[in-house]
């Protein structure tokens, strides 16, 4: 038996694009009695009613895994709001504080 070795040699050119920074609230809202805030990106966000620096798994999660994600609306209130994306990015500070009347 004969083997044949055939090599193609030629440029292949191809783009990454990265995405290094978390989630960017772009729109908050009341809504049907809830908080609803709208995300640039697919994402998950948590919530405490202290401060910031809050741990994202230990904020308490809103509805919603997409772009739009949703919690009760409580007035008076100061919402801590940290968003992450699928890559687990999440900010050191808050994603956006949000407070109600």
């Amino acid at each position: 038996q004969r083997q044949m070795c055939i090599r193609d040699r030629s440029n292949v050119e191809f783009s990454i694009n990265l995405d290094t920074k978390p989630p960017v609230v772009v729109r908050a809202f009341y809504y049907l009695g809830n908080l609803k805030i709208i995300t640039d990106e697919k994402s998950k966000c948590a919530y405490s009613f202290t401060n910031c620096t809050f741990d994202f798994n230990s904020g308490e999660l809103m509805s919603g895994e997409e772009k739009e994600h949703t919690t009760n609306w409580k007035e008076n209130a100061n919402y801590y709001i940290k968003c992450k994306d699928i890559y687990e990015r999440v900010p050191a500070k808050c994603s956006i504080i949000i407070q109600t009347y």
